[in-house]
């Protein structure tokens, strides 16, 4: 496997390549190029068919580009194949939360860069004004469900094995690595539903660990009764003072 520059008249699409673009999805394809230029190789055959990257080859070929980068893999026709849906159809998703966070602080004149749908900016704005200006709280109540989870129900570690995994088979020095796993337990992901059922279900010692590593918030007097975890009335009350005094 070997990066090389080829001409863009050179290369060929890929025979009977099952993935497609919309027109609106190639325009974006397309501005973003512009913007950006071609950050990722392509993925090629010594044939100079495109295993990895066709839309960007018609994307760039309207564009006028002249050349490119790509990456060169020799591999059985089979393996060949794989890799072209391996590459078309394994990937991440969005968790949208985190999403709405991180495009904050990207300027308005640079969204359109992203190929995210107008849709989505704009129920962004819409979450942002309520957040902003509503003073209306819901009732927020938690009931503990009637078994106690697994352990391994509360975390999901398997991007940490993974990248622990990396950090041991590397060859930097220890030090270095012991640092890189120490940032890697920022992988784990934890599920907060269940860790509250399994903080229920649970004695008092183990309840007070999980208090005091913010697990759960338990920070008001009768906050458990009778197996329901309330967390509004202190909220509730603070807004009802607030309005009195405006």
């Amino acid at each position: 496997m070997k990066i090389e520059k080829r001409k863009i008249d050179e290369l060929k699409f890929y025979p009977g390549n099952p993935r497609k673009m919309s027109k609106e999805v190639l325009d974006k394809l397309k501005k973003s190029l512009r913007e950006f230029g071609v950050v990722e190789p392509l993925v090629i055959n010594p044939d100079n068919e495109v295993i990895g990257g066709n839309q960007r080859l018609r994307a760039l070929r309207e564009l006028g580009i002249e050349e490119v980068e790509a990456v060169v893999v020799t591999l059985p026709k089979s393996k060949e194949k794989a890799l072209n849906i391996a590459l078309n159809q394994i990937q991440g998703e969005f968790d949208e939360d985190l999403l709405r966070i991180f495009v904050e602080d990207i300027d308005p004149v640079d969204f359109d860069l992203t190929g995210l749908d107008e849709d989505f900016k704009l129920l962004n704005e819409e979450e942002d004004k309520e957040t902003i200006y509503t003073t209306k709280i819901a009732s927020v109540h938690y009931e503990p469900k009637g078994t106690k989870p697994k352990l391994v129900e509360l975390y999901d570690d398997q991007k940490y094995q993974e990248l622990v995994q990396l950090v041991d088979e590397s060859d930097v020095p220890n030090e270095i690595k012991n640092f890189l796993k120490l940032t890697a337990t920022r992988f784990i992901r934890f599920n907060f539903s269940k860790i509250a059922d399994f903080y229920a279900h649970s004695d008092a010692k183990t309840q007070r660990l999980f208090e005091k590593l913010a697990l759960v918030i338990i920070d008001f007097k009768n906050a458990l009764e009778e197996g329901l975890v309330e967390f509004d009335k202190i909220l509730r009350e603070l807004i009802e003072v607030d309005d009195e005094e405006v």
